[in-house]
């Protein structure tokens, strides 16, 4: 649910909405809105459906490409989307004036990019051509402008916490959250079912605090600040850490400083918890939304082997989406890592730095994960991994065999696709999704001929 955005265009004080998108609805009667048809404080409505009686109105406009496709394919599509983009965004704002709201914004934004709030002026130099050309808009119209909104409100609060007020640039929008990059620290707010991430993040972050963390790992993570709740929205502030976000290259000292942070990571977390998820329920949540004949039972029949052979691989903690983006860098060397609403304390080894190098590859090639693994991981993990792989293994204890390394790539992509199953609803509706990253590697698995099958 694409509801990132929501904290930049809804008014602070607003309760009552009427809209007419299901998803979006179920989003703000969860944050404790209610629903209304009659007397809305907010309408959310496409332009020609804006009925004028409430005292501000969303429409909402994605023209987001379709997935897949070489650089050369998707760089002019991306071009195409955003003019198309800003076209509809435009016959919007007459569609809204012509309903009586005088004020009328256009919010240009993107998922994993930025909210173009137009009072904040941010520099263009720095930035890639994906962020200059959004595909989706949110336009506001309003009888009164200057009602503050609810990030303005979260900001002010949260302001608080430093002793002054925040000074932030645009915010990052993320499926079901807001990050907001201020000078003195970081703030992410969420309306509605996003909660749940910055609940896991802090939870996460707590655990780890308590086993008193080695400073490779203590000094690069986001401690929490404060948190709190401000009209609709859930909210935290957590320390700012140095460096930039990483890009797709991994020189050689990075990746050394990677490997050192998560040996640490795993040592931290040597107490399985009591609740922890096996490999077979991994499966069963990719198999519920299988739909090829068959393909349900051998997910299962995987699962159970998996389980089998992984039984006594000793388990640590793992951050649970460590890529490249959740990196902060500084003169190729870790300075910080990010986003720990997917931490584990009862994850296989390696899985992490399996993570990285495949989101690292896929940066570049935009594969899906499934098909990244066929073509990609599991060629390399059947001819026994690398040097660096080896190493991570026997510092942690591990004797690390192909057919071992193999299945714990396998256990990888169950765990992951479950992962993004139960955060992202929509991609169960997603065929070419599924075919990317179901189908290809069930294909493999489950009719080669593996040792610990």
């Amino acid at each position: 649910m694409l509801h990132g955005w929501l904290p930049a265009a809804l008014p602070a004080e607003a309760r009552r909405f009427r809209s007419a998108d299901r998803q979006l609805a179920e989003t703000l009667a969860d944050a404790g809105a209610e629903l209304v048809d009659r007397a809305p404080d907010v309408e959310i409505a496409d332009a020609g459906d804006v009925r004028g009686d409430a005292m501000q109105a969303i429409v909402c406009i994605d023209e987001a490409q379709p997935e897949g496709g070489s650089l050369l394919v998707r760089a002019p599509r991306r071009a195409l989307a955003s003019g198309r983009t800003r076209l509809r965004a435009a016959g919007a704002r007459r569609a809204i004036r012509r309903r009586g709201y005088r004020d009328a914004q256009t919010l240009m934004w993107d998922l994993e990019h930025f909210v173009w709030l137009p009072d904040v002026r941010v520099r263009l130099r720095g930035h890639t051509v994906a962020e200059l050309l959004p595909q989706r808009a949110v336009v506001v119209g309003r009888r009164d402008g200057s009602e503050p909104t609810l990030l303005d409100a979260v900001v002010s609060e949260a302001g608080s916490l430093v002793g002054g007020g925040l000074r932030h640039g645009w915010p990052l929008a993320r499926a079901a959250m807001m990050v907001v990059v201020c000078e003195q620290a970081v703030l992410r707010l969420s309306v509605g079912r996003g909660r749940a991430k910055l609940e896991r993040q802090q939870a996460a972050l707590d655990a780890l605090r308590a086993t008193d963390p080695e400073p490779v790992i203590a000094d690069r993570l986001p401690w929490a600040l404060g948190q709190g709740r401000t009209g609709l929205a859930d909210w935290s502030l957590d320390t700012k850490l140095v460096g930039a976000t990483a890009g797709a290259r991994l020189p050689p000292s990075l990746l050394a400083d990677c490997v050192d942070f998560l040996v640490a990571l795993h040592r931290a977390g040597q107490r399985p918890p009591p609740d922890k998820r096996s490999i077979a329920s991994t499966a069963e949540i990719v198999a519920a939304v299988a739909t090829r004949d068959g393909d349900a039972q051998r997910l299962r029949a995987l699962g159970a082997a998996l389980e089998e052979r992984l039984r006594d691989v000793p388990r640590g903690y793992g951050h649970g989406d460590f890529w490249t983006r959740n990196l902060l860098v500084a003169g190729d060397r870790l300075t910080g890592v990010i986003d720990w609403d997917g931490a584990d304390p009862d994850c296989l080894p390696l899985v992490d730095l399996l993570h990285l190098r495949l989101s690292a590859r896929r940066e570049q090639t935009r594969e899906y994960l499934g098909a990244a693994l066929v073509s990609h991981l599991l060629p390399w993990a059947k001819a026994g991994g690398d040097d660096i792989a080896r190493g991570y293994a026997q510092r942690i204890g591990l004797r690390l065999e192909p057919d071992l390394l193999e299945a714990i790539v396998v256990a990888y992509w169950l765990a992951r696709l479950a992962f993004e199953i139960e955060m992202f609803s929509d991609r169960v509706r997603r065929p070419v999704w599924l075919r990317g990253n179901v189908d290809a590697v069930v294909d493999v698995v489950s009719h080669g001929s593996h040792p610990w099958r």
